[in-house]
């Protein structure tokens, strides 16, 4: 299959289709849905949120998986297009891990708060943290996603952690699932990018 044309179709739809779709149909529901739960329609506009996101760092400007490849610290030695961030891996994190769980985790709102916050918190330790700090060391300045991880990204999982505690959403086993389970995802997915990165170095030196 070529993940490149896959990844092509979702980009082009994500942004400027499904997201402001999406955002519309949630303004319409907190308007004539007085029962609406709030937490739950605060997770469920994580979706259109993030789509925005990715639109900006695969389209407009775009360019994300080049910079990642080519301009940080993940970078191989010497670097290459296609690794550690190829378009399956590409596709793989943003369609089949970050859609599915946004979704699940509104869905679950009620019964299990916990699992919607498992996306915020790798937002805050996967985008906030790379497009704000990690990619500064190596490229000052403006990265893919920049933007929209701070006037975006980084307001709404400050709302929503404040939410929870403010509202008092969470018991004791939800923080820790909340926060345990993402912790536990990133650092699979820092060995797999760092052996992916070690891989492409090693045969770039063959």
């Amino acid at each position: 299959m070529d993940w490149g044309k896959v990844n092509n179709v979702w980009q082009l739809l994500g942004g400027p289709v499904l997201a402001p779709v999406t955002l519309t149909v949630l303004i319409l529901l907190w308007f004539t849905q007085p029962d609406i739960v709030f937490y739950q329609w605060l997770l469920a506009l994580h979706f259109p949120l993030f789509l925005f996101h990715e639109f900006e760092e695969y389209v407009l400007p775009g360019g994300f998986k080049r910079f990642i490849n080519t301009e940080t610290g993940l970078a191989a030695d010497p670097p290459v297009d296609d690794a550690p961030a190829n378009d399956l891996y590409m596709f793989i994190v943003n369609v089949g891990l970050f859609w599915p769980l946004i979704i699940l985790g509104a869905v679950l709102a009620n019964v299990a708060p916990w699992v919607g916050f498992i996306v915020v918190m790798l937002q805050i330790l996967m985008n906030v943290f790379t497009h704000s700090f990690a990619f500064q060391t190596r490229h000052r300045g403006y990265n893919p996603g920049f933007i929209t991880n701070i006037f975006v990204i980084i307001p709404y999982c400050t709302f929503v952690v404040a939410y929870i505690i403010i509202a008092h959403v969470f018991t004791t086993l939800d923080w820790a699932l909340g926060i345990g389970i993402p912790v536990a995802m990133v650092l699979v997915m820092a060995a797999v990018t760092l052996t992916r990165r070690k891989r492409a170095t090693s045969q770039a030196a063959a």
